[in-house]
């Protein structure tokens, strides 16, 4: 849950989620370069995690686990790909979360997102990839009078790799184009645009 909410708070309890998941879809193939893939899900969550704000200085968020939770889910993928040099990919979901009992809401959840990502390979040894997402602000909570919902984000990061010897890697990751200072948890907001880079060597 840690990689899920990195601001969570000690646990008291711990409780194992089941999600019993009934669905239909439609998945396949159109020419030589396009894939789709479309799902519609009805969801019912057992000992499903929800995360508030502390009512201290709300840094840290308390987890519920609520223990029955129905959500209705639709997915969407369209990709288009020509061999290993080039692939587009973009993907919309969206979930409605339905009766609730411990929570009162999805707190801390997504309902809606669409992703988009790009791969291009020019050269043999050379790789540049592009992410963007949309996603609609979750719900948050401060203490029984105070809630609220997150402001919409937008992000988009960019990146490529250098292959100078077989065993030597150079790469640069370029995130937050757009330079937005959202948040995807309630008083943390994500950094402004920030670049990385770094040297990769394997000794196989």
């Amino acid at each position: 849950m840690a990689g899920y909410n990195p601001w969570i708070g000690s646990l008291s309890q711990l409780a194992n989620t089941r999600i019993r998941e009934q669905y239909i879809g439609l998945k396949g193939i159109a020419g030589n370069h396009i894939a789709y893939n479309a799902r519609v899900s009805f969801m019912k969550m057992n000992n499903q995690p929800l995360f508030i704000n502390d009512g201290v200085d709300g840094k840290t968020f308390i987890t519920l686990f609520e223990p029955d939770m129905d959500a209705l889910k639709i997915h969407g993928e369209l990709s288009y790909s020509v061999q290993e040099t080039f692939s587009l990919m973009g993907a919309v979901t969206a979930t409605q979360f339905n009766n609730l009992s411990a929570g009162n809401q999805a707190w801390g959840l997504i309902p809606f997102e669409i992703t988009g990502s790009a791969l291009w390979k020019p050269l043999k040894d050379v790789q540049v990839n592009a992410t963007i997402f949309y996603k609609e602000g979750s719900l948050y909570r401060i203490n029984p009078t105070q809630s609220g919902r997150l402001l919409p984000a937008v992000d988009m990061n960019l990146g490529g790799s250098f292959s100078l010897k077989k065993n030597l890697n150079l790469w640069l990751q370029m995130n937050n184009l757009f330079n937005n200072m959202y948040q995807r948890w309630n008083q943390y907001p994500v950094f402004g645009f920030n670049v990385m880079a770094g040297v990769v060597y394997s000794f196989k």
